[in-house]
């Protein structure tokens, strides 16, 4: 899969990125959470029955948005799953934003993308304040001839599919919603850094893990979690804001992987929450942290071996 990062409109000299025709889906995709799969399923079967490619348009995460749900690594390696052929991630800046609709459905549609179909989702906005709706769209498309699929929302209890309810389920710690809505496990992705080396001492090694402040996460509090290293699942605990050390707006949380002894520094790992074991407890001696740590390690083993 092919990725292409757009920083300002004056990245690309030529008008035309995409050679050949392609089919585009829209949007922001935070999460790729269930309603959003689904559009990006539909415009990777229709690529492939007109016998093109099929491209996400998107942007990388920004502090001025919500606080994310899944990573642009994460959101990458998903889309290559699905069968994307081509992510173009373009910084949403003041510039950008000053797009109106046409202009934007103009510029990239037509001179950059190339697009022959357009794969939106219900409540798809666009241009200048969101001026745009799937009915401009729809418009737009016709006057140009392309191909247009609205997908209608996927529900979950009765209501569509959102990233805010995500949010709130997992600031709740709700990860059986959160998982629902996902279609997967609310997961966390970062590269390993050396810590203290508190935990191996007490014979509990923790992989430290850099945590995006910007990142949507669950309370404090130590974790049932599964943890993939270079493509295996472990089972693992994690603790999150127990000690909690900040260095330069990064905060790290600490995982213990079960029955798992190499050196990760500098590999980048995903930690998937499944279940809250226990609030964060003060210790009075190392002795009594070890044996709590013990029970923690046999509370996974007994959740997750079921």
């Amino acid at each position: 899969m092919y990725i292409e990062t757009i920083k300002r409109e004056a990245y690309h000299s030529q008008d035309v990125l995409l050679a050949k025709p392609h089919v585009v889906a829209l949007g922001a995709f935070d999460g790729l959470h269930k309603g959003h799969m689904q559009l990006v399923h539909s415009a990777v079967s229709r690529a492939a029955e007109a016998g093109i490619s099929s491209c996400v348009f998107t942007f990388p995460q920004n502090p001025s948005f919500p606080p994310y749900i899944t990573s642009d690594d994460q959101r990458i390696k998903l889309l290559k799953n699905a069968g994307i052929d081509l992510v173009v991630m373009r910084s949403f800046t003041e510039e950008f934003k000053r797009l109106s609709p046409r202009e934007f459905f103009e510029r990239y549609l037509i001179k950059r993308l190339n697009a022959r179909m357009v794969v939106v989702g219900f409540n798809y906005r666009f241009g200048h304040k969101g001026e745009g709706s799937d009915e401009t769209l729809r418009e737009l498309c016709k006057s140009y001839g392309i191909g247009i699929t609205v997908i209608p929302p996927v529900l979950y209890s009765d209501k569509p599919i959102s990233s805010t309810r995500i949010r709130r389920a997992v600031e709740a710690g709700d990860f059986t919603s959160a998982a629902d809505m996902l279609g997967r496990d609310f997961s966390v992705d970062g590269r390993v850094v050396k810590g203290q080396g508190i935990g191996a001492l007490l014979g509990f090694p923790t992989a430290n893990f850099e945590l995006d402040k910007d990142r949507i996460m669950p309370p404090k509090g130590v974790y049932a979690t599964k943890t993939e290293v270079d493509g295996d699942i472990y089972m693992s605990v994690t603790n999150l804001g127990g000690k909690p050390t900040i260095k330069k707006g990064i905060e790290l949380i600490e995982t213990h992987i079960l029955n798992f002894g190499k050196s990760l520094y500098g590999k980048t790992i995903e930690v998937s929450f499944i279940k809250r074991l226990r609030d964060i407890q003060t210790f009075s001696s190392k002795e009594e942290l070890s044996a709590r740590l013990e029970q923690d390690v046999q509370s996974v083993k007994e959740f997750l071996d079921k």
